[in-house]
């Protein structure tokens, strides 16, 4: 199993939509944006809570067995 660490980045997306040559001000919700990123593959995806973690569907499935004769 993976790290059991939430992937989590906090970055400036700031787009200079304030007036020109002045900086985003402190209220723009730009300023602080929230990523988060499967513990496994590291991509910003939807994310489960599974097995003390934070992972992907696509992740969360390879970790999974299958029950041999149920896949239909």
């Amino acid at each position: 199993m993976e790290s059991m660490t939430t992937m989590k980045k906090i970055l400036n997306e700031c787009c200079g939509c304030a007036v020109p040559a002045y900086p985003c001000v402190p209220s723009c919700p730009l300023r602080e944006v929230t990523h988060f990123y499967c513990d496994k593959c590291h991509e910003e995806k939807k994310l489960y809570e599974y097995d003390g973690g934070e992972y992907c569907i696509d992740c969360i499935e390879k970790m999974l067995d299958v029950v041999e004769g149920s896949d239909g």
